[in-house]
């Protein structure tokens, strides 16, 4: 029955009461461009954008009116809202596709999303409803999550089980082993920053709570995982087919067990796939609609076919960007680097043996993490400077021979493969609000061929990748006709635009000499160069200058650029070979940026 239907025959405070609940679904609907009534069935319609609820579907389960009417909510917020707003951010669409293959993989990071998730949405309904607030502790406390002791669980579901519990139920700690204590602990105290606190924060965009969560806590709660799996691993041998055969479940998944035990405590009144079948439906109709009414194509100045195109060819290459992923987090991570160091003079803080205040001092200043003569130590976490930046130039071949075999579609796939992959590390760097750790990325993309049609440059140096840079070079990229090749034409001009760098920032050419900003040009070409010699002078001039210039031949006709690009020159032997030789050189001169590896230089 709808909420009006129940109105005309209410009574005074029933009509209160129903006009209240639709305040907080109002509120609760926040940006996902949903409404949300009560029904007779749980349903959603992607037509209309309408959703209808029906708490009597924890009613049956045992719940009370309120409790039922909380936990409607909890499906609402944590489930449909919360992945609806993350699909409408800008990048959302990506990351949420990437957070339900790492899901896939690990079943265990669907487990902590479900718990994250839960976390932030009854924060939030709590803001909205406070007088849910005794409803949403009864219901932890008495019937998902009774117990306090988890001890008897595997560390990694530890560490999550008593984020939540401990959320919703503040009044009672939760007995986990010391190990996870100390985990959370740490994460309450990233440079002065409460992680855990920021990624379930209600007020927290779902995309940025989301990138928080993958960039500090997935990797606690897989170290944790690892140690879980050595226990498992010795205690087998022991148990043999006993108890530690029965928590395995289905092959591949030795805590398979302990996930469904997670599963059975929640009841769900929509699958979680339909339900994300359906916000994808209705934001498909939304989203196309939306473009239409509001000019899209006219004030980004991209068709919606050539956005098709760009798009259609970044799921043929996004398999090569996880690895990269895996780069980026690594270089992030590294530079929130743990350090140890003399308080400031005061009442707490380190304490230190008078007698050996010379040798703390001297440990400290190599380096020692934790000198034996402290019997405390104050610990912070800061951003390394060095290195600080990161700047590619890729240049493409536009010439006549690319019209042969797959070379057109093979490039403009490395491009979009170079775009996106760059435009996500970008992303990561700038994009972490408080824990943000210094470092910038800018990318630029240049062609070669005729002067002036085809040697130019088709996205500038910068830090910023639209779709509009995106789409446009992916396009340009699809004209190949050049009768010419001007590969010298074009390296002088990149050598300009470099002392023009020099012109608006005199520490431009210092900081690519001692590393602190890394700058990588990759030259792609099928073909000899039109001018050996001249090409030759200006590779090394730019060279001269500190500056890495990569060639990638394409195809065995594109041989010479070992030569022409020697020492760093190679060929990818296929044309579909070249997404793959583009990641492996972004990995390699990537890496450089590695903290640890720079340290052992």
């Amino acid at each position: 029955m709808q909420p009006r239907e129940r109105e005309a025959g209410a009574s005074p405070a029933e009509q209160s009461f129903f006009a209240r609940e639709e305040r907080i679904l109002s509120d609760l609907a926040g940006s996902s461009n949903f409404s949300f009534k009560r029904g007779k069935e749980w349903a959603i319609y992607p037509e209309t954008g309408e959703a209808t609820y029906d708490p009597k579907f924890f009613e049956e389960k045992g719940y009370t009116p309120s409790q039922s009417l909380f936990a409607s909510f909890h499906e609402i917020k944590c489930h449909l809202v919360e992945t609806a707003e993350l699909l409408n951010a800008k990048g959302g669409e990506v990351a949420h596709k990437r957070l339900k293959a790492r899901e896939e993989r690990r079943q265990r990071l669907h487990v902590w999303e479900n718990c994250r998730t839960d976390t932030k949405g009854n924060l939030a309904i709590m803001q909205f409803a406070p007088s849910l607030r005794e409803d949403i502790e009864t219901v932890y406390r008495e019937k998902l999550w009774p117990e306090t002791d988890l001890t008897d669980k595997p560390r990694h579901l530890q560490f999550m089980y008593a984020i939540l519990r401990e959320s919703m139920v503040p009044g009672e700690e939760t007995t986990i082993d010391p190990a996870v204590r100390e985990a959370i602990n740490k994460l309450r105290n990233v440079k002065g920053k409460d992680v855990i606190k920021l990624a379930t924060n209600p007020g927290l965009d779902p995309l940025s709570a989301l990138r928080l969560s993958e960039r500090y806590i997935e990797p606690v709660i897989e170290e944790l995982y690892k140690e879980d799996l050595k226990d498992k691993k010795d205690q087998e041998p022991k148990e043999g087919k006993g108890k530690g055969q029965e928590s395995q479940g289905k092959p591949g998944e030795p805590f398979e067990g302990d996930y469904e035990d997670y599963e059975s405590r929640h009841p769900e009144p929509m699958d979680e796939k339909e339900i994300d079948k359906k916000i994808k439906e209705a934001k498909a109709k939304q989203s196309e609609s939306s473009r239409q009414d509001a000019g899209y194509e006219e004030e980004h100045g991209v068709s919606k076919k050539d956005i098709d195109d760009y798009y259609n060819e970044y799921r043929k290459i996004e398999q090569y960007i996880e690895p990269l992923r895996e780069i980026f987090r690594k270089i992030i991570q590294e530079r929130q680097i743990s350090v140890r160091h003399l308080a400031a003079l005061k009442e707490e803080g380190v304490m230190i043996d008078p007698g050996l205040v010379a040798q703390t001092y001297m440990d400290v200043q190599a380096g020692v993490a934790n000198p034996k003569t402290m019997k405390d130590f104050e610990g912070v976490l800061v951003d390394e400077n060095i290195p600080t930046s990161f700047e590619v130039t890729v240049v493409c071949d536009r010439t006549g021979s690319m019209q042969r075999g797959t070379k057109i579609p093979e490039q403009r796939r490395t491009g979009v493969l170079l775009l996106e992959a760059l435009k996500e590390f970008s992303d990561v760097a700038e994009e972490q609000g408080p824990l943000a750790p210094e470092l910038t990325i800018k990318s630029e993309v240049r062609s070669f061929g005729d002067m002036p049609n085809h040697t130019e440059v088709l996205k500038p140096l910068s830090h910023t990748l639209t779709e509009k840079d995106r789409v446009g070079v992916f396009k340009a990229l699809g004209t190949c006709d050049s009768e010419t090749n001007n590969e010298e034409v074009m390296f002088d001009e990149l050598f300009k635009s470099i002392q023009q760098e020099v012109a608006k920032d005199s520490t431009y050419l210092s900081r690519i000499r001692s590393g602190k900003l890394r700058k990588f040009i990759i030259m792609l070409t099928d073909g000899q160069v039109g001018n050996y010699d001249a090409t030759r002078a200006q590779i090394k001039k730019i060279r001269d200058l500190g500056i890495v210039i990569a060639g990638v031949g394409i195809t065995q006709d594109g041989q010479d650029a070992v030569k022409t690009y020697a020492p760093d020159g190679q060929v990818a032997k296929t044309a579909s070979d070249l997404p793959k030789t583009l990641r492996d050189l972004l990995t390699q001169y990537l890496g450089t940026l590695s903290i640890t590896k720079r340290s052992g230089t």
